[in-house]
């Protein structure tokens, strides 16, 4: 039954790759693409585990796989953000997949997505990230991995309508992207457009990916403990962090209130195996009333990838409030080149579609 099951996927991720531009042709070993394509179903559905063991066992088949090397890669940048406590393990294994891929094919247009990711998530060189994904956009403007990742650029420089219009893009070319719904879904919270931001998230919950922190994210940015809850009520199996799903749990304590009980929650998770989210030790140490540890979380965090900077780029709610008032937040972004002023002197050029 697992092996019928693995087939339609395979079969599903064969159509959808064949419908866009995205090179599938650098190996011809079967049992290496096999397993590439479910890498990508699981880095799809941010099911970093599964996708990094699927990438190896590829490239256990052929050690030359581009396309595998380049995934195991960006597995490892994602990392970064979500395990500060390994960010620098994870940059150096980026890197040298990175490095393995170029040597093959420093053409290869998974090769230089990744390159544009470096620059961007690591070095936080943005204009030179820019420069680097904007004529791979104009060569392949149907690729839904570069124009995922290319969105999800602007959405951390604040370009909610420009990523829009690439989310857009790369879902007409690939509608069962599931990363792409619920990037999507983010900047359309960002704006303000709920409705549609919901439908967003709806599609992506659909293919497989876990949003009730992203909907609960902008609930508590809006103080609205009802809708927190509403997904809290949904269950851990709806969320991508069970730390996550249980700091959550206390955030809604403490705003109802209830110390006693933020207590025995917090008590809870120091017994617990922590995954050190970046978001989560941040929203611990504010649970713990203790805001320049916040602080320090979030400059460990945006210093080693900016992945996740813009979830503490939304200065609104009660609960984070102290934290963005505080003058070393203000510091913190500028030293990253994340500040308005920064932001703006950055050049985008036009979009090809």
């Amino acid at each position: 039954m697992q092996d019928e099951i693995t087939q339609h996927i395979l079969k599903a991720l064969n159509t959808e790759i064949l419908g866009s531009d995205i090179s599938t042709q650098s190996t011809e070993n079967l049992d290496a693409h096999n397993a590439y394509l479910l890498g990508r179903f699981h880095l799809d559905r941010w099911e970093l585990e599964q996708a990094m063991q699927f990438y190896e066992q590829a490239i256990s088949h052929d050690p030359k796989y581009v396309d595998a090397l380049a995934g195991l890669a960006v597995v490892h940048v994602t990392l970064i953000g979500l395990e500060l406590h390994l960010a620098d393990e994870h940059s150096s294994q980026a890197r040298g997949f990175h490095e393995r891929a170029l040597a093959i094919d420093p053409m290869h247009v998974e090769t230089r997505i990744l390159s544009a990711l470096l620059y961007y998530l690591v070095d936080q060189d943005y204009q030179r990230a820019i420069n680097e994904i904007d004529p791979l956009i104009r060569q392949y403007p149907t690729n839904p991995d570069l124009l995922d990742y290319y969105g999800w650029m602007l959405v951390t420089l604040f370009q909610f309508e420009r990523a829009i219009e690439v989310f857009d893009q790369g879902l007409k070319a690939s509608p069962l992207h599931a990363v792409s719904h619920l990037d999507r879904g983010i900047a359309l919270s960002f704006l303000g457009r709920h409705d549609e931001a919901s439908d967003a998230y709806r599609m992506a919950e659909k293919f497989g990916y876990k949003v009730g922190w992203n909907i609960a994210y902008f609930a508590l940015a809006q103080d609205d403990v009802d809708g927190v809850q509403a997904q809290l009520d949904r269950g851990r199996e709806a969320w991508f962090s069970v730390q996550n799903y249980t700091l959550h749990e206390a955030i809604v304590a403490q705003m109802k209130g209830d110390r006693n009980q933020v207590k025995a929650i917090l008590d809870s998770l120091q017994q617990e195996s922590a995954d050190q989210l970046g978001t989560a030790v941040i929203q611990k140490a504010m649970l713990e009333q203790n805001v320049e540890l916040a602080l320090s979380y979030f400059e460990q965090s945006v210093q080693k990838s900016t992945a996740l900077s813009i979830f503490f780029r939304n200065p609104s709610g009660a609960f984070m409030a102290k934290f963005y008032a505080h003058p070393e937040y203000e510091r913190i972004l500028r030293e990253a080149g994340l500040d308005d002023e920064s932001i703006a002197r950055l050049e985008f050029p036009p979009l090809p579609f």
